[in-house]
């Protein structure tokens, strides 16, 4: 046996630089799967691009956070400004932890997201996600768990974190508190959790690869040498070809940097050799 890995790509259909970066790293096979936000103004390029690589998966990656809600702002009050706009993240958690975000509320922008990325694409779509880890949280995970897993979407991105630190990785289990501390295998066990409650209707990958005060880059760039538990893995990833009409994120030239890995011969090559790469629809 090998590890399997799914490397996906976050945000489709936020910026043109973003949408042309998922399209050149399918084209190029580094990737194997996108998330779209289907309230972003160029999420409709997707319904051509899904044609191009039957093999990718496709998923939702529904977003409380960002942007204008496809639900008028007067039916989802908690849920955004008073421009109408959604909440930014901090903001949102504060509220969450008042009990002052409806649960009825974000079911209502769900499954507007949900019926938009329907009339995209229908079937193909294969997993969701979310934007900035809402997921996390209630109400907001109650009823995406509730609304989704009627859907074609048998699949989803796991909440649990194993770490690469030189080379070598860890799990952040309790007999390991030395190395992680408790908060976080305090957090990880919180996140097993999570992950449990969706397993009766949602497959998903053992963990999500990452290292502690590491960025995206320093994973894929030390990914190809990793010595990995024969398990399965997703790396979500942010790359852009151009950071043009991109606002309100902190990732910007993290975004490029991505993208440069992700297409470099040097890349594609090793991952081929050193790991088996995997969609969504292969767990």
């Amino acid at each position: 046996m090998t590890s399997r890995i799914i490397i996906s790509v976050d945000d489709y259909g936020m910026t043109p630089g973003i949408n042309q970066a998922v399209e050149t790293l399918a084209g190029i096979g580094t990737i194997t799967a996108t998330n779209i936000m289907v309230n972003m103004p160029y999420i409709d390029e997707i319904v051509e691009m899904q044609h191009k690589f039957p093999n990718l998966s496709i998923g939702l990656h529904l977003n409380l956070t960002q942007g204008t809600p496809l639900s008028p702002p007067e039916k989802i009050p908690t849920l955004v400004d008073n421009t109408g706009q959604f909440l930014l993240l901090p903001e949102l958690r504060k509220r969450i932890v008042q009990n002052k975000i409806s649960a009825t509320e974000c079911a209502t922008e769900i499954e507007a997201q949900l019926t938009k990325a329907q009339e995209l694409l229908g079937q193909r779509l294969d997993h969701w996600n979310s934007h900035q880890g809402v997921h996390r949280f209630d109400p907001i995970y109650s009823q995406a768990l509730k609304l989704l897993a009627p859907t074609s979407m048998k699949t989803m991105r796991t909440h649990r974190h194993i770490f690469i630190e030189n080379g070598q990785a860890y799990k952040p289990y309790p007999q390991n508190i030395t190395r992680f501390g408790l908060k976080r295998i305090g957090v990880e066990l919180y996140y097993s959790w999570l992950s449990r409650r969706a397993s009766q209707n949602f497959a998903q990958p053992n963990w999500l690869l990452a290292g502690i005060g590491k960025s995206t880059t320093d994973i894929l760039s030390i990914l190809c040498d990793a010595r990995l538990p024969d398990e399965t893995f997703e790396i979500p990833t942010h790359p852009a070809v151009t950071t043009d009409l991109l606002s309100n994120t902190s990732m910007l030239q993290s975004r490029i940097d991505e993208f440069h890995l992700l297409s470099s011969t040097d890349f594609a090559n090793c991952i081929r050799t050193s790991h088996e790469l995997m969609n969504f629809q292969n767990l």
